[in-house]
């Protein structure tokens, strides 16, 4: 039984880990850095990225908003 019990545990994470997981994933962050914008979820996927094509500002920015 106890085996039973630790799978119910289980369960009952991955459910709250799925829950936080989607409360994340609608929380907008927006970064502006050297003239690029960068518009990211919490949970770390990037929305959009706008400004100056210039590569180097542009993994800045996204680093900055991954912080």
């Amino acid at each position: 039984m106890d085996n039973l019990k630790q799978l119910g545990d289980l369960k009952k994470m991955r459910d709250a880990a799925m829950e936080m997981q989607k409360k994340l994933a609608q929380i907008r962050i927006t970064v502006e850095h050297q003239g690029v914008t960068v518009v990211m979820t919490a949970d770390q996927k990037v929305i959009s990225i706008t400004g100056e094509p210039n590569l180097e500002k542009v993994t800045q920015a996204v680093n900055e908003a991954m912080k």
